[in-house]
């Protein structure tokens, strides 16, 4: 591997992940480089930040209502005490030194939710 090529890697992929009201993370905002280890406690969320991570992929693809639905529906994926009635998710992906900022906002809505 070339100098150039380890640069390019260093300089794109995943840069920042925020992310509200998904199961247990009720306010989370992650600065991500090209390695990340998440650590912590059973039920703490790591798992829910790795699930998170597939829900942009297939959002990305169309698909967010079938990962929603194999989650167990809205309503069993948004904070775990209900208070909070939407998912807010951001995602900063770095191309070339360009940033690109993605962003999913679902609200509840009766027994479904919609999407900003």
């Amino acid at each position: 591997m070339t100098d150039r090529q380890a640069e390019d890697i260093m300089q794109s992929g995943l840069a920042r992940l925020q992310i509200k009201g998904y199961r247990r993370l009720r306010d989370v905002d992650l600065t991500l480089r090209p390695l990340n280890v998440l650590i912590g406690a059973n039920g703490s969320g790591k798992s829910s930040v790795l699930e998170v991570i597939q829900l942009l992929s297939r959002s990305a693809d169309g698909k967010m209502a079938s990962i929603l639905w194999e989650a167990g529906g809205f309503h069993s994926v948004i904070t775990m005490d209900k208070s909070v009635e939407n998912l807010h998710i951001e995602l900063d992906y770095v191309i070339d030194e360009e940033i690109f900022h993605y962003t999913i906002n679902a609200l509840l809505k009766g027994l479904s939710y919609r999407i900003d």
